[in-house]
Parts: structure tokens; sequence; C-alpha cells
């Protein structure tokens, strides 16, 4: 993905480059592979199969994932980083992953002809596993996190985008892939969560890991689909992560790289979990672990979490060099160098696009009240089964739980468009004989005004307007 969306368009603009794309295949091959291939056809990327690679004349081989099956086609290779650095120790290799003898070197020598990394410790810890091929690095920064930098003034645009309020804080909970990740040891960990927030102070966003995809045929999304269609926000897996962690208040994360890079944006971030067994203890991956504070998965996660200060971004400038002036100009003049043409003039890589919101997602539709420190908070309700419903129940008509709706005392109609005072009324006594424990509606009868209706006849109007949600709320509090 990487090198679809941060290395292909550095080249693409010159017609003396043709970018293609291949998918390594045989013994050595990522068990992710066919992810891999569906993304190339889902975005009608060329794709070269691997067995003619040899045999099309190709001048340089690009990838984040080097192995020496690469190095063995008489192609130049030039590799860049997986994630953010190189940090973590695969069980095949001796040393971490992408800068090990094991994946740098053939065993009759040959190594690639471009080592790109992101900072200093990158270059030392690859001086101590592949030294040998040291001769070959560049120092250019890191490509990703360079875009993540520069799209910092759009964040407001994100926020809007993803459906934030700026009353809201966006807590986003992040998880890599594998037994020791936060999802891999709290599998539903997202799901309870949700059912935490008090929907008018806070949003949450779940940014799962692709490999956890590739584990889970049904995909990430489908296992929170609940979630998903009551508020939960998420994005595509290839695209509009970064753009949610540029959005995002607070962190709630693991081991993996976008727990880093929101470390390294100055976020609020807190720890779940972190594999420190798979990466080397005096390692910047493991600094960073050690310094963040690490929270109890419990029911006062949030108030903990809320509490937790700004990391200091320069507590990650061994990993992701910011002395770079431009990563992307330096990578594709080495890249350019090693193809022995001249690079032409270079410009900075395009902000981060607007995200598009997950599949499914749609605005919270159904919701529990609850009395708070003489206040009321709002709690997604999105599974009827678990936990059992104690409080009164707010549900939308366009909610699809039937079980939900049922349990409703106000039932609502302001996710579809406006009825008109007449029809309000008339859906409202339809509703009331369709719901027996239903004592209130709102139905929108234009784009200002809300129609509240009670089952004893009393109705009130009130304005349609952001917030109208915890209003009519506190009408359902009081109610009760």
């Amino acid at each position: 993905m990487r090198l679809h969306y941060d290395v292909a368009p550095l080249f693409a603009v010159d017609p003396r480059i043709t970018v293609s794309y291949t998918v390594p295949a045989g013994p050595g091959a990522s068990k992710y592979r066919h992810q891999a291939e569906l993304f190339a056809h889902r975005h009608r990327l060329p794709l070269v199969p691997w067995s003619e690679l040899p045999t099309i004349g190709a001048d340089l081989l690009l990838t984040s994932s080097p192995r020496p099956e690469m190095l063995s086609l008489g192609i130049p290779v030039a590799t860049l980083p997986h994630g953010a650095g190189h940090n973590r120790f695969l069980p095949e290799t001796e040393g971490v992953a992408g800068l090990s003898r094991d994946h740098l070197r053939t065993i009759d020598g040959t190594i690639p002809s471009l080592i790109s990394l992101p900072g200093k410790a990158a270059l030392d810890r690859l001086r101590t596993d592949a030294p040998e091929a040291a001769e070959r690095a560049v120092v250019t920064g890191d490509l990703c996190f360079e875009r993540i930098l520069d799209s910092r003034s759009l964040r407001d645009e994100y926020r809007r985008a993803l459906g934030i309020t700026p009353e809201q804080a966006l807590v986003t909970v992040t998880s890599t892939w594998g037994r020791d990740s936060l999802i891999g040891r709290h599998v539903d960990l997202v799901s309870r969560l949700h059912e935490m927030i008090d929907l008018d102070s806070t949003s949450l966003a779940y940014i799962p890991h692709p490999n956890i995809d590739g584990a889970h045929q049904a995909g990430s999304a489908a296992l929170v689909q609940h979630h998903l269609t009551n508020g939960l926000v998420m994005v595509p897996p290839e695209e509009g992560w970064r753009a949610l962690l540029i959005a995002s208040d607070y962190v709630l994360g693991d081991h993996g790289s976008v727990t880093y890079y929101a470390a390294a944006l100055g976020k609020k971030v807190a720890i779940g979990e972190f594999g420190f067994d798979e990466m080397p203890e005096d390692g910047p991956l493991a600094e960073l672990g050690r310094s963040l504070p690490r929270l109890p998965l419990s029911e006062n996660i949030f108030d903990e979490l809320f509490r937790v200060p700004a990391v200091d971004p320069e507590s990650t400038a061994q990993v992701l060099d910011r002395d770079v002036d431009c990563p992307s100009a330096v990578f594709a003049e080495s890249v350019y160098d090693r193809l022995g043409i001249p690079a032409p003039r270079l410009s900075k890589p395009r902000q981060l696009p607007l995200p598009d919101l997950e599949i499914g997602h749609a605005r919270p539709k159904s919701w529990a009240v609850d009395r708070r420190g003489g206040g009321m908070v709002r709690r997604p309700l999105c599974d009827p089964t678990r936990p059992p419903i104690t409080h009164p129940v707010a549900a939308d008509v366009s909610c699809l739980s039937s079980s939900i709706k049922a349990e409703a005392t106000l039932i609502t109609r302001l996710h579809l468009p406006p009825l008109g005072r007449r029809s309000a009324r008339t859906e409202a006594e339809r509703v009331m004989s369709g719901y027996p424990r239903c004592s209130m509606t709102a139905m929108g009868t234009d784009e200002r005004t809300v129609l509240v209706t009670f089952r004893d006849g009393r109705s009130v109007e009130v304005p349609w307007e952001v917030g109208v949600e915890k209003e009519l709320g506190k009408m359902l509090l009081s109610a009760d």
C-alpha cells in the first residue's frame, strides 16, 4: 500500500519511467499475498506475474518487504521501510525485519542497490544486523510520515469528513496484528469501549492492521458491524488511517506503527498491550513502550485516558528523522541515481485526501441514557443481548435492530428526510401503535424543526440543530 500511495506517484509523472506491480510467489511468499493481489485488482494496477518478472527488462525492483529471492532475479533492488522504522523480530530471521541478513543478502552475497532508512536508529541497527549492506543505505526520512506532517493543516476538514463535532474528543483505538497485539489479547475491546463512551462528548474510532483482515475472512469491519452501523468510526484499510490519526485527540494502541506515528505527532497516547518480546529490548520502539502510560482496560479507562499527557515528538526523532528536509525528494533522487538517469524537478507530495468512511458506517441510531454526576450521558446501544437493557432507550426508525426498537421508550425519525408536520403526526401515531413501550417520538418535520409527541397526546416543537439528540435525551430521562 505504501508503494502505491507514497512511492509510485513520485515516478508516475515521469514519461521515461513505467511503473508496474508484482506480488512475490513461491516458497518465500507472504501468506497475505492474496490480499495484495486483491488490492492490485481493486485499484486496477498493472500487475506483472512474478514468474514473468525476469523477462520484462525491469530496471529496478522497489519493495518494502525484501527477501533473498527478490535479490536473485538479476534486477537491482531498492528497499524502504514497511512501517514506522525497523523494529520487530520475525521467527525466521536473526535481526529485525527488513534489516537482517536473512532479508538483505543472498547466499552468494548479493545485497540491495539502495536501502532507504527513515532515521539514525535504523542505520545503527543495519550496522549491527547486516554491516556489509550499510554502504548501500541512505537516511531518506519517512515518506509516510512526511505526508502526515504536511497534512496537519487539514485536521479540521478531516474531522468534518469523519462526522466529528467540535464538542467531541476523538479517541482512536489502533491494533497491530498477532497474538500479543491489543486486539489479539482483547478481541472484544472495541465493542466494549464503544458502549462506554458518552456520545455527546466523545467519538470512538478504530484502526486495525490490514493483516487482521487476512486472519479473519469476514474482515475487521464485519467483526464490529453492530458498532460500525451505530457510530463507530472506521475508514477503509488501504487509506484514510493517516487522516484519521491527524483528526484524533487520544490514541490507545500497542506496539504497532500507528501508535508510533501517533507519538511522533505529539498525540496523547496510551497503550493497552505491548509486545516487548517481538523487538530488541534496547531499541527505540521498546523505549517508547516503556515511556507510554499503560492503562488497565477497565470501566474507568476513559477517565484515565483523558488525563494522559501529550507525547514529546522529539522522543521519536531517532526513528523518524525530522532533519531530512523533504524525504520524498531524497528518496526519489536516490532511486534516479541507481537508475543512472537525471532526476527531474521534484515537487512536494500531495496532502492526504479527505478520508472515506468504511462501508456500512452510520451515525448513532440507538442509544441509552443514564444519569451521571447530576447530568446525563448517552451511550451507544449496539447489541441488545449485551449488556441487559436497564436504562431508557432511544432508537431511530432507521435502526435495523427490531429488538432494540421494541425496547425503546423514545423512537425518532432524524436519519431520514423530513416528513412535514401533518405526516409527522401520522407517523408518530403509527409508531406508538406499533411499539407499545414507546411513550415519546421525535419526528423531523422540516430542516429546522423536530416534532416531539408524547403518548398522552401532548406535543412540542424543538429546533433541529446540532445537539438535538442530547436535548431529546434530557427529555427522555426526565420523563422516565
